[in-house]
């Protein structure tokens, strides 16, 4: 992680997505977060390159307990979602290298494919005194 010049989290696996987040707070790289289930997408972006933006761990502070969400092979995903939540995630790498546009730091956009509609949440640090 610590040579890369940004990541993306395209796994299936939640204790994944958290070491992957830990890796990448731990080297100041940043991270593009991108996931499915159903008719559902995410894509967000986490700058731990800049002090303070949030993380991966401001949007799920915990791992859920084991079995309590299914992933994509139990759950099941349309087949063009994960082509669509990768475009997104690899449009955001670009803008992330080439330091052009606006990114997704600091918001989930949530992608329904069965409305075809995109919804873009606000993620802000947690405060430290969450248990």
């Amino acid at each position: 992680v610590a040579s890369a010049d940004v990541v993306l989290d395209c796994t299936d696996s939640l204790d994944a997505r958290y070491v992957i987040d830990d890796a990448c707070a731990d080297q100041g790289v940043p991270l593009v977060y991108g996931a499915v289930s159903q008719w559902e997408g995410h894509v967000a972006v986490f700058r731990h390159d800049c002090p303070g933006a949030p993380t991966y761990r401001d949007l799920y502070p915990r791992p859920p307990p084991a079995g309590a969400v299914r992933g994509c092979a139990e759950a099941g995903v349309v087949g063009v979602l994960p082509g669509v939540i990768g475009t997104l995630q690899a449009t955001e790498a670009i803008k992330l290298i080439t330091r052009t546009g606006r990114t997704l730091d600091g918001a989930l956009l949530v992608y329904s494919a069965l409305d075809a509609s995109f919804t873009e949440l606000p993620v802000g640090p947690r405060a430290e005194t969450v248990p």
